[in-house]
């Protein structure tokens, strides 16, 4: 419009056509359920979990979505504010279920005779404002303070809005499972940002800043159980909120070297508005009530992470064509090890109830945190230009250092009576630090460990033979000589009260060898791996050749 003031506009229309059918069929549906769980407090004993059963799904949709934008950019004495707003529009199409709560709809029934009986009104449209606005000013010629707040919208998933599934157990009948919602609000975020930007040299910057982003509207699940019917419902009901500070220190200019340092703390949080689960029973709604954690805000430990990236590069004034328009990028990253909670071995108490019942230490929470992430990457490039445009072939080395990391969630086997035995064989193998468990006495430790200095993600060396470290608690527990006799020589026991290595030798016990203690000790050979260790580890060294070519 002039110099000072800058003006532009557009729109988007997206239509998109859906064709969905999917279908499952399995013997045995096998579930491991938490305790406050709706599903596991009332899934039992009216549905047949153990005859054949299929799961199918099928629809067709033809959303629709539109967008129209206007931002205008305004320049004053150096100081820039962008101001803008941008309208969406989002149609479902199609039909939606008109039905009450444990609807006769959604009980075993013959599939053409609940089409004949269902009722539909059309999906409503939506259409939604969302502002924009960003501020940057200069506070002296080298440092700059800046603001952006803004609203964004984008579509459900689609199969949230139109899923129907049905469960059944014979040809010709099935239950409603599951049922998407058309109706179902865009999921708003809103971001806000807050910088600080200074120029330490003609080649450095540093930039600090502050964001805090968060999300409603997602879609969570709503559970309806009665005596003839367990099905649930797409619902708006969840959200998170991120909230973080980053620190950046970027070499923007030189001749030779370039990169940045980069370090983020993350905060983030979730959960759902209200209870997940309705109950058609008044008694076991009330039990529901007194123990669910559905609508508990889950708040994890923060995971900060730092990333440093370097650019090492031979100009193309070099003089020499060979050597000219190399590069030599490295990308490192670190990230803290997540926080979690272990209070002893987890069991499955309870005979009658598919998967494990386990009730956490009432005041042991976040005690451990996995160990620390690192990795390495490098990538050679160089270009060569041509007439018809320019050629880069370049060469990414992953891993180059062959770090070998444990991915602690990945690898243990979810099998057997108790699904979680391998995962507790791990853990309780472990030597653990007593920090671990600072908040209860040492009367009351939730079970026998050795103390020692390991986290979740160790490993023992490798090659080496696997030596159990048994625990008891005083010498008159050791097993006696006829079990011993035939047991590997080299397995050792620790004496809880007392802090003693014991070893089955000669058809005695005596105190093992220290030189052999601290060898096992030193190497970790006495860590219990998972059983399905080929996903353990996951970041192999790898090596990729590739060429990309660019056009006049």
């Amino acid at each position: 419009m002039n110099s000072n003031t800058q003006l532009k506009a557009g729109f988007e229309y997206i239509y998109s056509n859906y064709d969905i059918s999917s279908e499952f069929n399995d013997a045995v549906d096998t579930r491991v359920m938490a305790i406050g769980s709706i599903s596991n407090l009332f899934f039992g004993e009216n549905i047949d979990y153990e005859s054949p059963y299929r799961l199918h799904e099928s629809w067709t949709a033809t959303p629709q979505q539109g967008a129209a934008y206007i931002q205008g950019k305004l320049t004053f004495n150096q100081m820039v504010i962008k101001l803008g707003a941008r309208m969406d529009y989002f149609s479902a199409g199609g039909e939606n279920n008109i039905f009450s709560d444990f609807d006769q709809f959604f009980t075993q029934q013959n599939n053409d005779a609940r089409k004949d009986s269902a009722a539909t009104v059309s999906a409503e449209k939506q259409v939604v404002l969302s502002p924009r606005i960003g501020i940057s000013f200069p506070i002296t010629d080298k440092t700059k303070f800046y603001f952006n707040y803004g609203q964004f919208r984008q579509m459900p998933q689609a199969q949230y809005l139109y899923r129907m599934q049905e469960k059944s157990f014979t040809v010709g009948r099935s239950a409603i499972t599951g049922l998407g919602n058309p109706n179902m609000p865009m999921p708003r975020t809103s971001a806000y940002e807050i910088g600080y930007e200074r120029v330490l040299t003609n080649e450095y910057l540093l930039q600090f800043s502050g964001y805090s982003r968060s999300v409603d509207n997602q879609v969570s699940f709503q559970t309806f159980i009665s005596d003839a019917m367990i099905y649930t419902i797409a619902m708006p009901n969840n959200y998170n909120d991120v909230r973080g500070l980053e620190l950046t220190l970027s070499k923007v200019k030189g001749n030779w070297v370039r990169g940045f340092l980069n370090y983020t703390y993350m905060d983030f949080s979730a959960g759902n508005f209200g209870i997940t689960g309705v109950i058609q029973n008044p008694l076991d709604e009330n039990e529901y009530y007194s123990i669910t954690q559905d609508h508990y805000q889950t708040k994890p430990i923060a995971q900060p992470y730092a990333r440093l990236n370097l650019e090492f590069f031979l100009p193309e004034q070099t003089g020499l064509r060979l050597l000219s328009d190399w590069h030599i990028d490295l990308l490192s990253q670190w990230r803290a090890g997540k926080v979690f909670t272990w209070s002893g071995p987890i069991l499955d108490q309870v005979d009658d109830k598919n998967g494990v019942q386990y009730i956490p230490h009432p005041t042991i929470k976040n005690n451990l945190r996995t160990k620390n992430f690192y990795s390495l990457d490098l990538r050679f490039s160089k270009k060569f230009k041509t007439r018809f445009g320019s050629v880069q072939l370049f060469i990414d080395v992953t891993n180059p250092l062959n770090l070998k990391f444990m991915y602690f969630e990945h690898p243990f086997i979810t099998t057997g009576e108790n699904p979680l035995s391998d995962y507790n064989d791990y853990m309780a193998s472990l030597h653990l630090p007593l920090s671990a468990f600072d908040d209860v006495e040492y009367y009351d430790y939730p079970y026998m460990f050795i103390p020692g200095e390991d986290q979740p993600g160790d490993y023992p060396k490798s090659n080496l033979e696997f030596v159990p470290i048994n625990i008891v608690r005083g010498d008159y527990l050791l097993p006696p000589a006829v079990v011993m006799e035939s047991r590997d020589p080299n397995e050792l026991y620790y004496v809880y009260n007392s802090g003693t290595y014991m070893q089955f030798i000669d058809s005695q016990w005596q105190n093992a060898d220290p030189g052999f203690v601290q060898d096992v000790l030193n190497n970790k050979n006495y860590i219990n791996m998972p059983d399905n260790i080929q996903t353990a580890f996951l970041n192999p060294r790898g090596l990729k050749l590739g060429i990309r070519i660019s056009f006049k």
